[in-house]
């Protein structure tokens, strides 16, 4: 294999080979290196492939490679190599792993032309018999490891035959660096990584955006919307139609003149994605007012949500995005986030991502569905009640192993280390819990307030009344069932029992067949 190109030291340091090669024979010759690279993903595969398939705005920077000139045996060559570099007249080198030859050509610079400039046509040809029988060392990826890695056979969705030589036959600028040996090569090239990735000041998301969705002229809507995508379409449609001023309380989250922070327009596009993503909004070209419209509806909603001083202050547009992903399931759930975020103190994160924050959140909130709360009224006489739904519990959590316990709730042992309303703290349980067990036994005004405020909950979110469980035990004393059964429950199936263990048996079976156990 050849590798042609012009030869020289960048910056007066690192000799380099530049030029133009296939990007199949580049994968070939080369591989990550595990301690620094990682693999190509799902998401990036697919952003490469979309990326190489649209073609109109196809460029790549340099893929950077490293090769180490002495592989053990070589010294005097690579002595002679550095040696007579800066000499006006061509060479021939043999190495390890690969032979070396250039040519020089020469001119004059300078106002009194005594500086004299070098110009060095090189060819690298690769030892083919090192390669044939699978023993040659193959150069350090520096740089467009993923750019490589979509030629992988280890991708998670194979590429056709057709889309890998067209992709393989793709030109592309690379340099190759040499180092002198494979212990620089190893140190070097990871000192270049770090530079190139963490020591330059890229140009932010943000600053890109802004040329891409205002400039109307050189990017029309057809032209984002063909070879962008819908999401960038529609952020420029809101971007072109909300008035920040209606929402104040967002406007200090995501408008801001400090280059630092995620602003408006990188905000909004990664909103979209993720959205989109999770197919809560239509990127089809014909539903992007229609889905413009709603977001703007959402955004006035959570605006209302900010208005909490704790809130208004943050600047983690990470959180905002969260917040519209939960707006997007059901006004219940984005209650839930917003109480968790407010008694968590999550607002004093820093800028982190939604998906981060979303996937805390459904953790706890698998969690929380997991919770039932026992509403009763708890006296000498319910004891047995009470114990009934314990063991009830507990034989379901030895039976199937749960890593998400279901656990019950007593309010008046639920422990905060501070004084609470319990009112307060009562409504919120219920609103959180997912599943409700009402103990109708001596007709407790205060569970049929608990029972109706769950009731109210789901009309509330257009959702069917099926989260809770009543139940009576007749052996109680002063029971009742007549009684005790208020007119205001009276369509919803109770569930009766005579005695402890026949209710204890009841409870388990009601929710083992709740939670689809």
């Amino acid at each position: 294999m050849i590798l042609q190109g012009v030869l020289d030291r960048s910056l007066g340091n690192f000799v380099c080979l530049r030029g133009y090669a296939r990007l199949g024979d580049l994968y070939e010759i080369s591989e990550p290196d595990q301690s620094y690279q990682r693999d190509l993903i799902t998401h990036q595969q697919e952003r490469m492939e979309k990326f190489l398939d649209e073609g109109e705005y196809l460029f790549f920077p340099e893929v950077i490679l490293g090769a180490s000139l002495d592989g053990g045996n070589h010294t005097s060559a690579v002595s002679d190599f550095l040696s007579q570099f800066n000499i006006g007249k061509g060479e021939k080198y043999s190495f390890s792993q690969f032979n070396l030859n250039y040519s020089v050509s020469t001119r004059k610079s300078g106002n009194e032309l005594r500086e004299t400039i070098l110009y060095r046509r090189a060819t690298l040809t690769i030892n083919k018999d090192l390669f044939d029988i699978g023993v040659f060392n193959k150069f350090h990826r520096i740089d467009g490891n993923h750019r490589l890695s979509i030629l992988s056979d280890n991708l998670d969705t194979p590429l056709s035959t057709d889309k890998l030589q067209r992709y393989r036959n793709l030109n592309v600028p690379y340099c190759l660096a040499l180092f002198l040996n494979d212990e620089q090569l190893k140190r070097f090239s990871r000192a270049l990584f770090h530079n190139i990735n963490y020591k330059q000041i890229a140009l932010t998301m943000e600053q890109s955006l802004k040329q891409i969705l205002e400039d109307t002229a050189l990017f029309t809507d057809d032209t984002l919307l063909d070879k962008f995508g819908s999401e960038y379409l529609l952020a420029r449609k809101v971007l072109n139609s909300w008035d920040l001023s209606m929402i104040p309380n967002i406007t200090s989250v995501v408008d801001s003149n400090d280059e630092s922070l995620v602003s408006k327009r990188t905000f909004l596009l990664k909103t979209f994605q993720s959205l989109a993503e999770i197919e809560k909004i239509s990127l089809n070209e014909d539903d992007l007012e229609n889905e413009m419209g709603k977001f703007k509806r959402q955004l006035s909603a959570i605006n209302s949500l900010y208005s909490h001083p704790s809130l208004g202050r943050q600047r983690n547009s990470g959180l905002l995005s969260a917040y519209f992903h939960y707006a997007y399931h059901d006004s219940g759930k984005l209650t839930i986030f917003n109480n968790w975020v407010l008694e968590n103190h999550i607002y004093e994160t820093e800028e982190i991502a939604a998906k981060e924050i979303i996937k805390i959140f459904d953790c706890v909130l698998e969690a929380r569905e997991r919770t039932i709360f026992v509403s009763m009224q708890f006296c000498t006489e319910t004891e047995g009640n009470y114990k009934a739904v314990q063991d009830a519990v507990t034989e379901i959590n030895e039976s199937f192993s749960l890593d998400l316990k279901i656990r019950e709730i007593r309010i008046d042992q639920f422990k905060k280390g501070y004084s609470y309303k319990i009112d307060d703290e009562l409504l919120m349980l219920i609103n959180d819990c997912g599943l409700l067990l009402a103990d109708i036994t001596l007709g407790n005004k205060n569970v049929y307030h608990e029972i109706g405020y769950l009731m109210g909950l789901n009309k509330g979110r257009d959702e069917s009344q099926n989260n809770f469980i009543l139940f009576h035990n007749e052996a109680v004393t002063g029971a009742d069932f007549h009684k005790d059964h208020g007119f205001n429950i009276k369509p919803f199936q109770v569930l009766t029992a005579k005695d402890t263990n026949s209710l204890r048996c009841e409870i388990m079976a009601q929710v083992k067949k709740y939670y689809n156990l």
